[in-house]
């Protein structure tokens, strides 16, 4: 493959590039230990199901390989990584293998590989739209190397992160006296988290130049790739320091790698709310049958911002759809009845039980479909007001925090935290405070990650695929565009009036599902810098699934859907 650069300054611009990716190269290449044994076993329960194992017979493996902690300072000592495989269904036909990271930081590749890889082993290589994908899990081996922190020497204990999940949110409990609360334990849980061993070795860098010993490891010539999400920040930095190994790269969904981590957090309240108006207020207040009865967007949102505070934490940034927005607006004010009644503090441990009392008995909508789907988000929204007793013990936020703070700078003070908490509150509230929290944390981080590097600028990279939904809250088209930018040789591929986050595999767009596969099985990308095409939602899959047998394509795709949306 071949990549082409243009523009008046085209000797200065490749000289610089090429210095700045010799520099890298070297750096890299010369920190890389000898190629490691990886030892293949069966995986544990505890990593994949064992539902998951007897499905694929054998294909599915998990192995071990020693790499070292600082590959700056190989004295530093020694950490086992996890490696997952997916085997090619046809080893006669096998031509290489494919690496994955399904996004994060922190998202585990076991909870992501097995469902990727069987609907790509479930299509028919007879299927116009996805018959690719069945000829790329037969000549293909599956890979995904699991980050840092997520399996082996870990993170100790750090508890939940306070702001990131249920509890208390800094862009709600707005008084100054709970702001000074959330400063104080991000502070603490930085300096508890943070001051570990791992969170100096657990950055991105680190990942990336494991995902190149394991390429070396697997004596693979080069690194086929798939990145969604953050997946795409690595995919990008593998390919400044390793350009000369990089095969086929897709990054769907990327990021702007082009930003910093706190820059990026910046942008993402505006375009969430924006997304949340135009998709899903607009709807409700354009169809009769949701029954809403607010006049206006604004009305709508003050609505929203009136409900209880405790319902609010829980649900402002859940809804996802119109069903949910009219459940929403239905239970607030059944809350507002109920809180009338409390005349001796508040009654949050029993108010689900007659809300669901209600609901169960209410007609939601004249429209006898509209009005399943409304109870169904009710029931969930009801579920989701139960203190909640999901725990992290230390892996996944670490993993996430590792990456997130010690990446790139965070530059803004406690003050301008402030004043985006306030600001955010404002204008963007469907968001939430997650954001804010992150920022404070990472401006108390202990230390930067011991392999951190910077934002790099212009790269000189063989041509890759990027594939994006139009609209996508969470990494913005805006910033994929961006990325694009960067990458002077790379192609993108736009599914025009999509709305979700995770592109190829999701959907039936021609474009999309044929172009990625194709680029993929033959390294031929799309004649034009970027395609745009309009969306196509998977046909329903006709199969059924029987007692004991493979999940259907459909109901793969809902788990990997709802998975991609936390990636």
């Amino acid at each position: 493959m071949s990549h082409r650069i243009s523009g008046p300054a085209l000797p200065v611009v490749v000289a610089l590039i090429a210095a700045q990716c010799f520099q890298a190269n070297a750096l890299a290449a010369a920190s890389l230990p000898p190629p490691a044994t990886i030892h293949w076993s069966a995986c544990s329960a505890d990593l994949v199901s064992e539902e998951w194992t007897a499905a694929w017979s054998g294909r599915l493996e998990c192995g071990s390989m020693r790499a070292p902690l600082s590959y700056a300072r190989p004295e530093s000592g020694y950490v086992d990584v996890t490696v997952l495989r997916v085997k090619a269904g046809v080893p006669a036909e096998r031509q290489g293998a494919i690496f994955f990271n399904f996004g994060g930081p922190g998202a585990h590749p076991a909870d992501y590989l097995p469902l990727t890889a069987a609907t790509w082993n479930l299509a028919s290589a007879n299927s116009v739209i996805d018959g690719d994908k069945r000829r790329l899990a037969d000549r293909y081996d599956l890979v995904a190397v699991v980050p840092r922190g997520l399996k082996g020497p870990s993170f100790d204990p750090c508890g939940n992160a306070p702001g990131l999940g249920s509890g208390p949110d800094p862009i709600i409990d707005l008084a100054d006296w709970n702001w000074a609360g959330f400063v104080r334990d991000a502070r603490e849980f930085a300096r508890r988290c943070g001051s570990q061993a791992m969170a100096r070795y657990a950055g991105t860098r680190a990942h990336v130049l494991d995902m190149e010993h394991a390429r070396r490891s697997l004596g693979e010539p080069v690194l086929n790739y798939i990145g969604v999400s953050y997946g795409s920040w690595v995919g990008y930095r593998y390919a400044v320091l390793f350009p000369e190994h990089m095969g086929r790269f897709v990054l769907d969904s990327s990021m702007d790698v082009t930003a910093t981590v706190e820059q990026i957090h910046e942008t993402l309240p505006a375009v969430a709310q924006d997304l949340f108006e135009r998709h899903v207020i607009r709807q409700v207040l354009t169809m009769p049958a949701y029954g809403v009865t607010e006049p206006d967007t604004k009305a709508v949102m003050t609505r929203l911002n009136g409900i209880a505070a405790h319902a609010r934490r829980a649900w402002m940034t859940r809804m996802q759809t119109p069903e949910d927005l009219a459940a929403v607006l239905t239970l607030g004010r059944w809350i507002d009845d109920e809180r009338q009644m409390w005349l001796d503090g508040e009654h949050w441990d029993t108010v689900g039980a007659r809300l669901r009392t209600r609901a169960e008995a209410h007609r939601f909508s004249t429209v006898s479909g509209v009005d399943t789907a409304i109870r169904t988000a009710a029931e969930s929204f009801i579920d989701m007001l139960r203190p909640s007793d999901e725990t992290d013990d230390g892996r996944r936020i670490g993993t996430y925090l590792a990456a997130t703070c010690g990446d790139t700078p965070w530059t803004k003070s406690i003050r301008q935290w402030r004043a985006t908490a306030q600001w955010t509150a404002a204008r963007y509230p469907v968001k939430g405070g997650g954001g804010v929290m992150t920022g404070l944390i990472c401006h108390h981080w202990p230390v930067d990650a011991v392999d951190a590097f910077p934002v790099p600028g212009l790269i000189a990279a063989p041509p890759m695929l990027l594939v994006h939904a139009e609209h996508d809250a969470a990494t913005p088209l805006a910033g994929a565009r961006r990325t694009l930018e960067a990458l002077p040789s790379a192609r993108m591929i736009v599914s025009r009036g999509m709305l979700g986050h995770g592109v190829f595999g999701m959907s039936g767009t021609p474009c999309v599902e044929k172009g990625v596969g194709r680029y993929l099985l033959t390294g031929v990308l799309p004649p034009a810098r970027s395609t745009v095409c309009d969306f196509r939602p998977s046909p329903p899959s006709r199969r059924i699934r029987e007692p004991g047998a493979w999940p259907t394509t459909g109901d793969l795709h809902e788990a990997l859907r709802l998975r991609l949306q936390r990636s």
